[in-house]
């Protein structure tokens, strides 16, 4: 290092110093942050998380919240503002009150992807990059405008340095040297962009937000998902962020995992705090990759590892959509009206056929009542249980033991009301006992004394 070389870095050095003696962190303009995603993707409570607030706010369209900022060094307080977009594409008119034509540098995207649907992914960062597209053409920045939003996407990505990279404090001091350094020494120095590598610049800051990261073990679960599985699908996602230039972050509200991480990450995006969390690309539920550590060649790392699976192969041929569950989910039943149901109830039981409650009803197919007392049974009829059963021949009829105790039961009943002396003359379709004569109608007038007699 030449001593001109010297000079000019501490004299860059002392000059950032002494700007930072006077301005704060949280001067300028006003910063924001805006939080686009499909619906369920965990947008507002994510914005809670970050706002330190515990209930997540209720989004209808586009929803705006602020979160405070605080400077220690200078002790100065600011609100970042936070505007949280529905999942419904029908809302992206509404961007236009969260993404002005003057604040694009001075706001972080962040894509929320629901990682307890992994299959979703892709196909989300997609759609909501495409709709953020279409709202910036719509704006009708000039190309030399965008140009510089581009191209100052592209110097941040070149000029990122890995915490875990710096030894020692005196390369520390190198580095943020180098980043003070005028632009031709920053390309002389900085590693050039690969083939994939911000091919989609959109001239913003993006964070893609993996959520719900503590549902891994649920797709082990209900998926049969491997560690392979998982594998394939950080590969994929590192690669669709590297297109974009954006950083890649993997979330869990309920244990609380990389959401500090996210904080710092963001105010060092907007304000330029200093932020010193490296990359972590092992665990499956906590990787985090900062926008300008990644390359192709670190991404070609997992599908090395690969052994059943490809990189080669499509997404959705890995991760596949579940079938679909409305097919088994049952038919809505309405109501029947009530009266409706009263009189079709009515109707049923007008047509049901009445029964007699008299024990002298004359039942069909049942054996005749041996009346007599005291007298012989007449020829071809045989008394079982009290009762009189008639043969075809005079013979004696065996009866089942399941009709005999059923007829017994009734044979009992009429005789338990024979053997009660009649209060009253008998009435007309009274049976005869079997050895009495039939009695003319008139004989019911008789006296009672002769009644009396004839029993």
């Amino acid at each position: 290092m030449s001593s001109d070389l010297g000079k000019s870095i501490w004299s860059s050095l002392l000059s950032e110093v002494s700007s930072r003696s006077r301005t704060s962190k949280l001067s300028g303009s006003e910063k924001n942050i805006v939080i686009v995603g499909d619906d369920f993707s965990g947008k507002t409570t994510l914005a809670a998380k970050l706002r330190g607030h515990e209930d997540p706010p209720r989004v209808s369209g586009l929803e705006y919240q602020f979160m405070e900022v605080e400077d220690e060094d200078n002790d100065e307080k600011a609100d970042c503002g936070i505007w949280i977009l529905e999942g419904d594409r029908a809302y992206r008119s509404l961007l236009k009150s969260a993404l002005p034509k003057k604040g694009i540098q001075d706001t972080v995207l962040i894509i929320t992807v629901d990682m307890s649907k992994p299959w979703n992914i892709l196909d989300s960062i997609e759609k909501w990059t495409t709709i953020i597209r279409e709202h910036l053409d719509q704006l009708k920045i000039s190309p030399q405008e965008m140009r510089e939003y581009e191209n100052k996407i592209v110097d941040d990505f070149k000029k990122y340095v890995d915490p875990s990279e710096i030894a020692d404090e005196s390369s520390s001091i190198v580095s943020s040297a180098l980043r003070l350094s005028t632009s031709e020494n920053a390309d002389d120095i900085a590693v050039p962009l690969g083939e994939d590598t911000l091919t989609c610049n959109i001239g913003m800051n993006v964070v893609v937000v993996c959520t719900k990261c503590d549902l891994a073990e649920k797709l082990e679960t209900d998926h049969d998902y491997s560690d392979e599985h998982f594998d394939f699908i950080q590969h994929k996602l590192r690669t669709t962020c590297l297109k974009y230039g954006a950083a890649l972050i993997y979330t869990s509200i309920k244990d609380n995992k990389n959401t500090e991480i996210l904080h710092s990450y963001l105010l060092h995006k907007l304000y330029g705090f200093p932020f010193t969390t490296p990359a972590s690309v092992v665990d499956k539920d906590t990787v985090f990759v900062p926008s300008g550590w990644d390359s192709e060649k670190k991404i070609g790392i997992i599908s090395d590892n690969f052994v059943k699976l490809s990189a080669a192969q499509a997404y959705d041929s890995v991760i596949v959509r579940p079938p679909s569950r409305k097919t088994l989910q049952e038919k809505e039943i309405a109501a029947e009206d009530e009266q409706a149901f009263l009189a079709r109830a009515l109707s049923s039981m007008g047509n049901m056929p009445v029964a007699s409650s008299s024990p002298r009803m004359s039942v069909p197919n049942r054996p005749a009542l041996d009346m007599g007392r005291g007298k012989g049974t007449p020829v071809g009829r045989a008394t079982v249980g009290g009762l009189a059963t008639t043969t075809p021949a005079g013979k004696m009829k065996t009866e089942k033991p399941a009709a005999q105790s059923s007829e017994r039961v009734l044979a009992n009943f009429f005789n338990s009301l024979l053997n009660k002396k009649p209060s009253m003359t008998p009435q007309k379709g009274t049976p005869e006992r079997s050895g009495d004569q039939a009695r003319p109608q008139a004989n019911s007038k008789s006296s009672p004394s002769k009644s009396t007699e004839a029993s």
